[in-house]
């Protein structure tokens, strides 16, 4: 079985940087999307999208609170940090 490779990405003006943009650029051609309809939709928020919200801001907030009372130290690195976060998240 072959594989298909597609020569042609498709990029969202709004969201994709220079530096993406120019890398991709010497490999494929690039097409931009206007999502703007999408956009619109994706403003227009449901209950049930307002529920997840709101949990995930709970998660993200018990997270920070235990980030910072019992992981955080001078000389962490990024990586633990990131990692116990990661876990924090998990649990």
């Amino acid at each position: 079985m072959s594989k298909v490779i597609s020569k042609e990405i498709y990029l969202s003006e709004h969201s994709t940087s220079v530096k993406i943009f120019k890398k991709l650029k010497k490999y494929f051609s690039l097409k931009t999307l206007n999502i703007s309809p999408i956009t619109k939709l994706r403003q227009i928020k449901d209950s049930d999208e307002i529920y997840c919200i709101s949990k995930a801001s709970l998660i993200v907030d018990s997270v920070l609170e235990f980030v910072q009372k019992e992981i955080i130290h001078e000389g962490i690195t990024e990586e633990v940090l990131a990692w116990e976060i990661e876990k924090a998240i998990r649990d």
